[in-house]
């Protein structure tokens, strides 16, 4: 067998539509929190906030905070929205402990930006900047061979889409061949709500199809990231 039908994976599509949702909500809470936090430190700039937050508080508020931060790292993939919610960080750390006369106003935001540095941030645009600096990265492979010998590709797709335009078809080259059938997992990432499936798989490459879940009236474009490894039946 040269081929095998792939099928939808539901849990991707569950994921993607969760982060399609979640998103906006993100974006807005950013706006929010840095009205938010200009409003406290304007309060706290004229005198009407005299005194720092109880520790307990403090420590509440820090967390929250960095768990909030560290969602919009990780979901959003934006270098603009990273400084914002930095931004926002540093008004609600003057906010809350200015003069910041107490040790455990310095440990606990020292903290917070300390593991908002370590998130690690997944872009598109940004991924390769040297690459983007030429033109438009459309396709990106790295090759890995395990202890065991065992080969393993990652990748990463662009999925470009016409106005009114839903289906996209991809071909990605494996080269050289896989001695196996590979297996492949792939999963859209940052741009619209699409649903993601392997069409084909060969020892040569393979066939991944893109559908957006609806049509747009502008060109859009969806990174797609896929793993092949080579697992399955031995040629025949």
């Amino acid at each position: 067998m040269l081929a095998t039908e792939g099928t939808w994976r539901e849990a991707r599509d569950a994921a993607g539509e969760w982060r399609a949702m979640i998103a906006p909500a993100l974006v807005a809470s950013v706006g929010l929190l840095l009205v938010v936090g200009v409003f406290l430190c304007l309060r706290r700039s004229s005198g009407a906030l005299a005194e720092s937050l109880a520790p307990i508080r403090l420590i509440i508020t820090a967390t929250g905070l960095m768990a909030w931060a560290a969602a919009v790292r990780l979901h959003l993939r934006d270098r603009r929205i990273d400084w914002l919610a930095a931004i926002v960080l540093t008004l609600f750390a003057f906010a809350c402990s200015f003069p910041g006369n107490r040790a455990v106003d310095w440990l606990a935001w020292l903290t917070v930006f300390a593991a908002y540095g370590l998130v690690p941030a997944r872009r598109s645009s940004s991924a390769n900047e040297s690459a983007a600096a030429s033109g438009k990265l459309l396709q990106q492979q790295s090759r890995t061979r395990s202890f065991d010998g065992a080969e393993t590709i990652h990748g990463r797709l662009v999925a470009e889409f016409a106005p009114g335009e839903r289906l996209e078809i991809l071909h990605v080259a494996f080269c050289p061949p896989f001695e196996r059938l590979p297996s492949i997992e792939c999963e859209a990432g940052h741009g619209p709500a699409c649903d993601v499936k392997v069409a084909q798989i060969l020892h040569q490459g393979a066939r991944i199809e893109a559908r957006l879940t609806r049509a747009s009236s502008a060109p859009q474009c969806v990174e797609i990231e896929f793993v092949a490894s080579a697992c399955g039946m031995p040629p025949a």
